[in-house]
């Protein structure tokens, strides 16, 4: 139940307002970055445990280059994440693996 409350606050600040609202933690970014490349149509990076947000990052534009279908608000939060070199946790992996059985949602 914890991890749908973090794909639902994505949700909500990226599509209830005019600007994004930041994304909190790394829990928020990698379950906005599962949903962008839900929305992008391509298979999402791996997120191991012990990585750092840059490096997944960097996975995921590699991932998502030349894909258009992406909420433009959705991508500049992603973008605008200011924690580069943390590290990815289990809870941040755990909500990833969460929200691969979660349905569709654009």
């Amino acid at each position: 139940m914890t991890y749908s409350i973090v794909y639902d606050a994505v949700q909500i600040k990226t599509t209830h307002f005019e600007h994004p609202v930041p994304l909190i933690n790394t829990n928020e970014l990698a379950a906005g970055i599962l949903i962008a490349c839900r929305q992008a149509g391509v298979t999402p990076p791996e997120l191991t445990a012990g990585m750092t947000v840059q490096e997944f990052r960097t996975a995921f534009f590699q991932a998502i280059e030349g894909k258009e279908d992406i909420n433009p608000l959705l991508l500049s939060a992603i973008r605008e994440y200011p924690h580069e070199k943390l590290t990815l946790d289990e809870a941040a992996q755990a909500t990833y693996e969460f929200g691969q059985n979660l349905p569709d949602q654009k």
